[in-house]
């Protein structure tokens, strides 16, 4: 009797239990331009991570010891190839080639 009356305790505890709190993703940084440059010591372009239509890129580019980025944008109907550091007519397979709309 005993061994089932814990076991109901057990059961009623399980399906009363509050579900997981939710991941707090405040304190997370977000991608910016600036910083993805900072972390480079020559001039470089690389992928634009806040553009998911690959239609614009991040060149960085050195002056006077200052790294400095500036989003620039490939010509129409190109998309920039993260593998390739080039904008070309095919979207790459991690793209979208909708633009955003807001």
């Amino acid at each position: 009797m005993w061994l089932r009356i814990m076991f109901l305790l057990l059961l009623a505890h399980c399906l009363t239990a509050l579900p997981a709190p939710e991941f707090d993703d405040h304190n997370s940084k977000t991608w910016s331009a600036e910083e993805a440059c900072s972390e480079v010591t020559t001039t470089t372009i690389m992928e634009n991570q806040a553009d998911p239509t690959c239609r614009t890129y991040v060149y960085c580019y050195v002056v006077n010891g200052s790294v400095l980025s500036l989003i620039k944008s490939c010509k129409v109907n190109q998309y920039f190839d993260p593998n390739l550091k080039m904008c070309r007519s095919e979207v790459p397979d991690e793209c979208s080639a909708m633009a955003p709309t807001n």
